[in-house]
């Protein structure tokens, strides 16, 4: 999901580096973890790195460097991070090997079979240290590593040891060559773009076009397509490999690729431009999401409806986060909700919870990241949630608007549930971390937000497990029961719900609060149909597999 960029320039170009830059800074809403850019300066590769966004990261003074020496740079790798993995520490562009061999290399994409990349590298003799190495830093070394006579002989060996191993999208320098490869698999787009002389590959269009470089002088490199560029100049074009074709396909051209869902939806811009084919390649985002906003809003009145359900008075109505405001006005003209922002995202986009590796450190960073704003006591709300992946987000939302004492809450999701992993998009670690896998059915979730939102569970970290095990309807013998109050005033434990005194088992079958009443609680999911028909691109043109547990048809290896 990282953002990377190549530039190559044959001089007409005054600085190499700082149109890097820019054309970086075009894709900052990719990444926000950190970002990198070298160069080659009097034979040696230079990296300037930093934490933050490119613009924290890659300030005016640490580019010093390369404005001193501008005019002997051809050629220029940037890259902005975008943490999928707890794991991940590496920044890139990464530079191996030394001399005449040295090459940078920039990679967009997870290859998660570390065993084979290793293996590789033990077989060469050339056993890294015990620290943890990523996929990028170990093609990286596998390129430096090898016997070949020449780096582009190494480059495309490797490929080939590759070619089965999505994703890797991989931009490589070798003094003033720049080698650009996307996978054959087309799980993530990557573009090339020329002007005056330069020549620009980046793994977003949007960022060309915003820089000045004109659709007619942009296009898609091809899944499986090698190209070699030296000073602003394309060398060699060759597909390396045939993409993975699905023979059911008909109107669309196998070459195509299978972009990843997640990815479009999830990264759109004000201007969202995907890869070009026989249908419209530009969404505009304020539009998109108003559109979105307003099928979640039909949809969830028509669902509350058919549930038997009067559709409630909202006195107050947010969007969940900020980029989802417009999605929040088209929603408001189906239900006509009076708008009034209230939750926010307290510490910036760059906080994702999902990327923990325990469902404990993911409420932490939720509970950091989100703060209440205005009064809500006794007020009916509802909450317009762009995507939801692991489920802590609306797990925290929840427990401070019971916090905040609402008389109801109302989620709306305006995306399918994510129930499956996919090591080659976001590198979500197990699935049991994401609670749609936990419970498959729309009933079994919302059941398992009511009960946090009716206040049977004090601390969603301790008790995840115990609610589940709940909303999958396992009802309490009455041995059990006696247990589990005894345990509970024994240890304080959270199973058991206490107010005025008295005390109640978590299944409802067996105890009720007081006050419990269904129709305080809502929770829907906009159907996949639903959402592609909003996109309104054929389904063909995208993977699902964290949708719906499948792979494109002879497309993605399973």
């Amino acid at each position: 999901m990282c953002a990377i960029i190549g530039v190559s320039s044959n001089g007409t170009l005054d600085d190499v580096v700082l149109e890097a830059n820019h054309l970086l800074k075009e894709l900052d809403h990719r990444a926000q973890d950190g970002a990198g850019i070298c160069a080659m300066i009097e034979g040696k590769m230079i990296l300037v790195e930093g934490k933050g966004k490119v613009e924290q990261a890659l300030t005016s003074d640490k580019l010093k460097i390369y404005r001193d020496n501008r005019k002997n740079i051809y050629a220029a790798l940037a890259q902005a991070r975008y943490i999928t993995s707890a794991e991940e520490e590496s920044v890139q562009p990464v530079i191996e090997g030394t001399g005449e061999r040295q090459i940078a290399l920039i990679h967009n994409g997870n290859i998660r079979d570390y065993a084979f990349l290793k293996s590789v590298l033990r077989q060469r003799g050339v056993l890294p240290t015990d620290r943890k190495y990523s996929d990028s830093e170990l093609i990286a070394k596998i390129i430096a590593s090898s016997k070949k006579e020449t780096v582009e002989e190494a480059i495309l060996e490797t490929l080939e040891l590759l070619k089965d191993k999505p994703a890797h999208n991989l931009i490589v320098q070798h003094k003033n060559t720049m080698y650009a490869y996307r996978d054959r698999y087309g799980h993530h787009p990557l573009d090339i773009g020329w002007k005056n002389g330069t020549i620009s590959v980046a793994s977003e269009k949007v960022a060309l076009q915003r820089h000045g470089y004109q659709d007619n002088n942009i296009e898609d490199i091809k899944p499986g397509q090698f190209i070699k560029i030296t000073k602003g100049h394309i060398e060699e074009r060759k597909q390396l490999y045939e993409p993975y074709e699905n023979k059911s396909w008909s109107e669309y051209p196998p070459s195509l690729g299978a972009l990843c869902f997640l990815e479009f939806v999830y990264f759109m811009t004000d201007k969202k431009h995907h890869e070009s084919g026989p249908v419209e390649s530009d969404i505009l985002l304020r539009d998109f999401r108003i559109k979105l906003g307003s099928r979640s809003g039909y949809e969830w009145k028509r669902k509350m409806l058919n549930d038997g359900r009067e559709i409630p008075q909202i006195c107050r109505s947010s969007h969940v986060p900020r980029a989802s405001k417009w999605q929040e006005f088209g929603h408001i003209n189906q239900t006509g909700d009076v708008h009034e922002q209230f939750i926010r995202i307290y510490a910036g986009d760059e906080m994702r919870a999902f990327i923990a590796r325990t469902w404990e450190d993911s409420i932490k960073m939720a509970r950091q990241k989100f703060r209440i704003q205005g009064d809500l006591y006794g007020k009916s709300t509802k909450v317009n949630e762009d995507t939801d992946i692991k489920g802590t987000n609306l797990s925290v939302i929840i427990e401070l608007l019971r916090a905040a004492g609402v008389s109801a809450a109302h989620i709306v999701v305006n995306f399918p549930p994510i129930k499956y992993t996919c090591p080659y998009g976001f590198a979500f670690q197990d699935p049991k971390l994401l609670i749609a896998y936990y419970l498959p059915k729309e009933e079994q979730r919302e059941e398992f937000y009511r009960l946090i939102f009716m206040g049977m569970l004090a601390d969603t970290i301790k008790r995840r497990d115990r609610i589940i095990e709940v909303a999958h309807n396992a009802p309490l013998t009455p041995e059990k029961r006696e247990e589990a109050i005894e345990m509970s005033v024994k240890l304080g434990d959270n199973y058991i719900w206490k107010k005025k005194g008295r005390l109640y088992a978590l299944d409802k079958k067996i105890w009720l609060p007081e006050n419990y009443d269904e129709s305080r609680f809502s929770l829907f999911h906009l159907p996949l149909e639903s959402l592609l028909d909003v996109v309104g691109l054929h389904a063909n043109r995208f993977c699902y597999r964290c949708l719906t547990g499948k792979y494109p048809e002879n497309r993605i290896a399973k």
